[in-house]
């Protein structure tokens, strides 16, 4: 039986502020890695939306998270203690050239 995630995080641009581990206006990149690590293991949210619709979201982020994190993620199992949950666009958000 699969637990559903009581929280979940986002990338999505709704705070107010950056936050304060990073320099950045505006999170890229490894910065959007780390926060996905940052939101499982400090704030144990069991859930990050990772968001591929209008930006360019690293492909390679579970790659990234596993090998970068390895004793995280041999203890908390991605897929069945995390999860990571694509936010992908709808064909009426995509520009005309995706759909």
């Amino acid at each position: 039986m699969r637990l559903m995630p009581a929280t979940m995080s986002t990338q999505y641009l709704d705070n107010v502020s950056p936050p304060a581990r990073t320099r950045e206006e505006v999170l890229t990149g490894d910065a959007e890695v780390d926060e996905t690590y940052f939101v499982f293991s400090e704030l144990s949210c069991r859930e990050q939306m990772w968001d591929l619709e209008a930006k360019d979201a690293d492909p390679n982020v579970v790659r990234k998270l596993l090998v970068n994190h390895p004793d995280f993620f041999k203890a908390h199992r991605l897929g069945r203690d995390v999860f990571l949950t694509l936010r992908v666009g709808t064909p009426h958000t995509l520009p005309s050239s995706d759909v």
